[in-house]
């Protein structure tokens, strides 16, 4: 560099030093109009520009590295420790000085193709694969363990406490009802097994699903853990109250024993003297009950008010 600087005043200098001067000033004018490669060479020139415009080409020139290097301007956030901290600090200043940013250089930034808005880019890419979901399978139920879909459940998680929190966004919400999300799952889920078990029982005349019913697994694995929640005091008293309403067994295998019970001395006091015969096509259900009994008390496994009871009306605990 001849003088060693780029301040060229605007009087008392060579025509051609004069010239230089003017088309300096028209690069500086027209900076958002310039190639990559032209203005990186007008940046390299000390003093082509002032020094607050040198320091921010040179961020801006890393993340045009960045970018070619991952594909976009997506510079990890300012706690990420390493050399992009600096770089990334940058960029979370740009998207918070938007609105006060020059217009030469929202224009580069922009034709970086720089994200202004992450979340709400991550947001949209989520809710996008959701919708496709929801178009493919009619309902927004995602498996936790669906292996084209390992994020979505969590981010589904996410738009839930969103709501009831009061941060998710007036479109967000709309756009998520308009594809059928689901935003209690669980009470949905149980009302729809709760609605599967009612058509059970107008069918069967009874709700005690099978736990191996092939045809309705789901309603078959509902129904057991709708027992064992009773158990354990854990079923809400509204859920308790719908199934009563149906006449729901809580121990069918109690209630089972004690009809079985009630059948054999009903038939003890119309034929004294006599046990079920199997032979019997209407006895045999009862006599195959009675072995069963006699059975678990020679291995010392029927309960002793059971036995008791069987022994307060006569039970042969030997077959005749």
């Amino acid at each position: 560099m001849r003088f060693g600087h780029l301040r060229i005043a605007k009087r008392g200098q060579p025509a051609e030093i004069l010239e230089l001067g003017r088309w300096l000033e028209r690069q500086r004018a027209r900076i958002a109009c310039l190639s990559l490669d032209q203005l990186r060479c007008l940046h390299e020139c000390p003093g082509v520009f002032l020094e607050p415009e040198h320091r921010w080409l040179a961020r801006y020139f890393e993340l045009v590295a960045y970018k070619k290097a991952h594909g976009d301007c997506r510079v990890p956030d300012t706690r990420t420790p390493g050399p992009l901290k600096s770089l990334g600090k940058w960029v979370a200043h740009q998207r918070r000085a938007r609105d006060r940013l020059p217009l030469h250089r929202l224009y580069l930034l922009n034709y970086l193709g720089f994200d202004w808005t992450p979340l709400e880019t991550d947001w949209r890419a989520s809710y996008e694969v959701l919708r496709r979901f929801a178009d493919r399978y009619g309902h927004c139920l995602v498996p936790t363990d669906h292996p084209d879909y390992p994020h979505l459940v969590g981010w589904m998680h996410i738009q839930r406490l969103r709501r009831q929190s009061g941060f998710l966004l007036g479109y967000q919400r709309k756009s998520l009802d308009q594809i059928g999300f689901d935003w209690d799952p669980h009470a949905n889920y149980w009302m729809d097994r709760y609605r599967e078990l009612a058509v059970f029982k107008k069918r069967f005349g009874h709700g005690n699903v099978p736990s191996s019913w092939n045809e309705n697994r789901r309603l078959a694995g509902w129904v057991v853990t709708q027992r064992a929640r009773w158990r354990r005091q854990q079923i809400p008293a509204r859920q308790a109250r719908l199934l009563n309403k149906l006449g729901f067994e809580w121990t069918p295998l109690e209630n089972s024993w004690a009809a079985c019970f009630r059948a054999f001395a009903a038939f003890r006091r119309a034929y004294p003297g006599r046990y079920p015969d199997p032979r019997k096509s209407k006895e045999e259900a009862l006599a195959s009950w009675v072995a069963q009994q006699r059975d678990l008390h020679l291995r010392g496994q029927l309960a002793r008010d059971r036995r008791r009871g069987l022994e307060r009306i006569g039970f042969r605990w030997k077959a005749p």
